[in-house]
């Protein structure tokens, strides 16, 4: 009879277990650029968008930025996408005053045109928008002796990633 009882137990807690582990997830959402050929460009472009996104379990992290950002820069795991910024780009600090924060990152200007410059940031801005609670990001690219060599500033508000040109108007949707 002990030893029924004993194995009910144990089954009733393991079971226990499994559900409150499987409860405990924390994912995140990571932005990186879609992966496509030169060929491919101008339409996934226009058409499904140059930012496609990632779930990532981050259980106990959820957090700690600084973790979540290091993550961040390791690069996606899913192949249909890649890194934003150019081999080598590291973030070299980040500051949070009002919920507004500032992402610096080493210099990566010269090796970037405007458009990809501001991709590449809106894809970092968008992640930290889902991982901390601010309303405004700007990334900046720094000298190593802190001068800023350019600085994007992105909001929700400004930072759309869903091409909305076939969605009605506000115009159309209130007649």
């Amino acid at each position: 009879m002990k030893h029924i009882l004993s194995l009910l137990l144990v089954t009733v807690l393991m079971l226990s277990g499994c559900a409150l582990s499987s409860q405990a997830t924390e994912p995140v959402t990571f932005y990186y650029l879609r992966q496509h050929t030169q060929e491919e460009e101008y339409h996934l472009f226009f058409s499904e968008g140059a930012i496609g996104a990632e779930e990532r379990e981050v259980t106990g992290y959820r957090n700690d930025l600084d973790y979540l950002l290091a993550l961040y820069m390791r690069g996606p795991v899913d192949s249909s996408l890649r890194f934003p910024f150019p081999v080598g780009s590291k973030i070299i600090g980040t500051h949070l005053e009002d919920r507004k924060l500032t992402v610096a990152m080493n210099a990566i200007s010269s090796r970037f045109n405007e458009m990809d410059v501001t991709v590449s940031c809106a894809c970092i801005a968008k992640t930290c928008m889902e991982l901390a609670d601010v309303t405004e990001v700007i990334v900046e690219s720094q000298t190593p002796d802190g001068q800023v060599l350019f600085s994007r500033s992105f909001t929700n508000d400004n930072l759309i990633l869903t091409e909305t040109s076939t969605l009605p108007s506000e115009s159309e949707t209130t007649q």
